[in-house]
């Protein structure tokens, strides 16, 4: 049973992200339709399960390899947007079914108001931008201390590491250094995210 689990790892850490995010929608649909208050506690329950089904087949993985892999790389990096941006997430999709719900149900209109007032636009909504950018440093910034103290990486330059083309290109750069290739990618995701997320402190949102 475990030599299956390994051999179709990354096939089961797919399927279990598939599974919690159906169970969570589920559990918020019966909430707000079925006022179900305590729906959201089995979809908080939900979470704290996936997280360690995670973890238990990322410590799997090590003890049958015997060292770490660009998977167990992948799965750390799992646990600490888990940690760090997993409640912002729930609270957002619990807001969006909530409204949508509410629409559905043809409810009053101060309820869909009420959900709304979330909503922000100009100065408000670019710092909202600023502050989802800087936790996403700080997740990189984590991730690199426990690369290091776990793995002994330190990037010299993460620049000068040629981005993969294409499945192949990833794989082999992920076989000679997988916590360099992956480092790479994401310093780049991460000036992406930045590039966007003050281009709102320019050009800021504005209401509908």
């Amino acid at each position: 049973m475990i030599t299956f689990l390994l051999e179709h790892k990354i096939a089961f850490l797919i399927i279990s992200e598939v599974i919690f995010w159906v169970f969570v929608v589920l559990a918020l649909l019966f909430r707000y339709w079925f006022r179900m208050k305590k729906a959201s506690l089995v979809a908080f329950i939900i979470l704290i399960l996936e997280e360690l089904a995670v973890l238990f087949l990322g410590v799997l993985d090590y003890i049958h390899v015997g060292t770490f892999s660009s998977f167990q790389v992948i799965i750390v990096i799992f646990i600490i947007y888990g940690l760090i941006f997993g409640k912002s997430d729930f609270k957002k999709l619990d807001r969006w079914i909530k409204k949508k719900v509410a629409h559905l149900k043809g409810e009053t209109q101060s309820i869909v108001e009420e959900d709304t007032r979330g909503d922000v636009y100009g100065k408000e909504h670019a710092k909202q931008e600023r502050r989802n950018f800087y936790g996403h440093f700080l997740t990189f910034v984590m991730a690199h201390i426990i690369f290091a103290i776990l793995f002994g990486f330190v990037p010299d330059s993460l620049f000068n590491i040629p981005l993969p083309q294409g499945i192949e290109g990833i794989i082999k750069t992920s076989n000679h250094n997988p916590i360099a290739s992956i480092s790479n990618i994401w310093m780049k995701i991460l000036i992406i995210d930045f590039i966007w997320s003050f281009s709102y402190t320019i050009f800021p949102k504005k209401e509908k």
